[in-house]
């Protein structure tokens, strides 16, 4: 279960995994409703932190929705192209249909002969 914390001025619920959430409330009630605003304001958070979790767990999906779309297309960009120092520099997966697009970009270090991958952000 989380609690409630101050961090710069800000009231904040701290859910288990150190996530916070800003919380309003009406501070000039008696001890008891304030409590009982509390338990429900806290009741809220689950339910939109539950909601959140949902959304996101379906995001992980969307390559795979994009590939087995009828349309499901692959494009690549190099870095460099048509020398020896040729590499891939986006992967983007579309589907027009399912109007989805998920861009794999790949970062590089070293110098002219010597690059090394470093790095893979999926947006």
């Amino acid at each position: 279960m989380g609690q409630f914390i101050i961090q710069d001025g800000r009231k904040l619920y701290q859910f288990d995994d150190n996530s916070t959430c800003e919380v309003t409330a009406i501070l000039n009630l008696d001890n008891g409703l304030t409590t009982k605003l509390v338990d429900v304001q806290q009741q809220l958070l689950q339910d939109i932190k539950a909601e959140l979790e949902t959304l996101n767990a379906g995001q992980s999906s969307k390559l795979q929705r994009i590939q087995a779309g009828d349309d499901y297309a692959v494009t690549y960009t190099y870095l460099d192209p048509g020398t020896a120092d040729e590499r891939v520099q986006t992967i983007t997966y579309t589907s027009v249909s399912l109007s989805l697009s998920v861009t794999d970009t790949y970062s590089y270090a070293g110098s002219a002969g010597n690059y090394r991958l470093t790095g893979i952000q999926r947006a």
